[in-house]
């Protein structure tokens, strides 16, 4: 049994700038587009999703006409974060992570009970979405590991995220986030 809670939120509706549009890679004058923004008069709740429907007839702020149909979007909080652990390389249908050492760990030793093959990329499991921009500027290894220079160079982001790295074979690896 599920229950559904369902609250009136606070939005400004507004014009955004040139700028916005052109990083977001919208060709639009900015008097062509609206900007929907959430006013946080209170906290969402973690882990949570959130259905925003804009009722038809919403009046615009120019004009006489208002919002001809019901528009909704989904979207979900954000959950506590946490490091979950490295997941196996696919050998068979189900993957799961390998445990980190501890709950609470910001280390995990990549020890001889899970062998990993040096030529598969590690695959760093996460409760939230990590920009790879972030996490590699923020992982270390022992012994050290180059990391390859395009890593620090993406804007993708994911919450497993994938590293090929030149690790050598028969070899022992810590992993530091910080």
């Amino acid at each position: 049994m599920t229950s559904r809670t369902s609250r009136a939120l606070e939005f400004t509706l507004s014009h955004p700038p040139a700028e916005r549009l052109k990083d977001e890679g919208l060709d639009l004058p900015p008097d062509h587009a609206l900007l929907l923004t959430l006013s946080r008069t209170e906290k969402l709740v973690p882990g949570t999703a959130c259905l925003v429907t804009l009722r038809q007839g919403l009046p615009a702020r120019e004009g006489p006409l208002g919002l001809e149909k019901n528009y909704a979007f989904a979207f979900e909080t954000f959950g506590p974060f946490r490091f979950e652990g490295l997941v196996e390389p696919k050998r068979s249908p189900q993957t799961r992570p390998l445990p980190a050492s501890a709950p609470s760990a910001s280390s995990s030793p990549l020890s001889p009970a899970h062998p990993l093959p040096p030529d598969e990329p590690l695959q760093f499991k996460f409760t939230n979405q990590v920009y790879y921009k972030e996490f590699v500027s923020r992982v270390e290894f022992d012994p050290p590991v180059e990391i390859p220079a395009y890593y620090s160079e993406w804007e993708y982001s994911s919450n497993v995220l994938y590293l090929s790295l030149p690790l050598e074979p028969e070899t022992s690896y810590t992993v530091r986030l910080s």
